[in-house]
């Protein structure tokens, strides 16, 4: 049996030891990828108990990692299991968790130290540090073992992650099924912008909203309770977060018209910064807005508010690890952090020392 197979057979294990009885929390990212694999779970909850999970949650103030909103919760309402999607959290805080008497399984596929020795671990990255396999397909597969047909969630996180390449069969049984969801060729671009599919993962791509919280609990519902993709858009929770896209997207339109004129480029290492200001979490939406045209381009756009700058970085072409490139750029000892994947990264750190991380990434090309 391979290390990719175990895998999946211990969480299908830690799954179905999951009585009606037991109490399951779980933490995902805040983005679509994660809202997709906390929906899929929560479908493969149901099948096997009977019952959703208990409680969904993103961490607070939008960190990477399981925080103090996680514990305070297995303290307060005694969960049994817990759950971590499409995150990681350092083997340290694992035990720490585990002694409040809590069972824990982390689905995830982004880079790791070290495995957690007290808690069920999935990520393909243990077979191939080069995997790019976004959780909620990770959650899909898992749910074919129950007859769940729930392609339909995977592939609206798998498109805000920029994944289609690689997982073009799961779009080519979605059009197959939906075909006017649909464009007539099946890329990361004419997915995320040319068809009615790709707009209802633009819309609950909750990452942008200022409103994290009620955000992150409208997506996961909307999905949850959508019986099919044709009942999506009917569903309250999705108009209610239409209405959240609709500002978000009045202020991206707003921030890009000073872009020509305020963007840093340097066209010797095909670099370019784009720094403003805002509520909302747009920078993501606006870097891969503008990288689409330029994809061997490496596009960092920052959102300084409060004496804090928040980077996300796109190369769509992939000629550039912009994870390693993000971390190795964070200047030493200070309250920041950075990673991700090869054409997409971020990194949050004080604006105060924007330059210096500015200077740190263009010394490393």
């Amino acid at each position: 049996m391979t290390q990719h197979m175990q895998q999946y057979a211990e969480i299908l294990r830690y799954l179905e030891d999951i009585s009606a009885d037991d109490t399951v929390l779980i933490v995902h990212h805040w983005d679509m990828d994660g809202s997709a694999a906390s929906a899929i779970t929560s479908e493969i909850l149901e099948t096997i108990r009977g019952r959703p999970a208990d409680r969904v949650i993103t961490p607070e103030g939008r960190i990477h990692s399981i925080g103090d909103r996680a514990e305070h919760l297995i303290k307060e309402e005694g969960y049994t299991h817990l759950l971590i999607l499409d995150m990681n959290a350092p083997p340290e805080r694992i035990s720490e968790l585990n002694e409040l008497g809590v069972d824990i399984a982390i689905i995830d596929h982004h880079n790791f130290s070290e495995v957690p020795e007290n808690a069920v671990f999935v990520n393909p990255r243990q077979d191939d540090p080069e995997a790019y396999v976004p959780a909620s397909k990770l959650c899909n597969d898992i749910s074919k073992e129950y007859d769940l047909d729930l392609d339909w969630i995977a592939g609206l996180g798998i498109i805000q992650d920029f994944a289609v390449e690689g997982h073009e069969d799961l779009f080519e049984r979605l059009r197959e099924k939906y075909p006017t969801y649909f464009p007539d060729t099946l890329t990361q671009h004419t997915l995320a912008k040319n068809c009615r599919y790709g707009k209802y993962s633009s819309v609950m791509n909750i990452k942008p909203y200022k409103d994290t919280d009620r955000c992150a609990e409208l997506a996961h519902d909307a999905l949850f309770h959508s019986e099919t993709l044709k009942y999506l858009e009917a569903r309250e929770e999705y108009q209610e977060l239409y209405g959240y896209y609709q500002d978000m997207y009045d202020e991206i339109e707003r921030v890009v018209e000073n872009y020509d004129n305020l963007k840093e480029t340097h066209e010797d290492k095909k670099v370019l910064f784009f720094q403003f200001e805002s509520e909302f979490h747009i920078n993501s939406s606006i870097a891969t807005r503008t990288s689409l045209d330029s994809e061997d381009w490496a596009h960092l756009i920052i959102n300084v508010q409060d004496g804090q700058a928040n980077i996300s970085a796109r190369c769509q072409s992939g000629r550039l690890d912009l994870g390693e490139l993000m971390q190795n750029a964070l200047p030493q000892g200070i309250d920041g952090e950075a990673g991700g994947h090869r054409r997409a990264a971020g990194a949050s750190l004080p604006a105060d020392r924007l330059d210096e991380f500015k200077k740190n990434l263009l010394d490393q090309l």
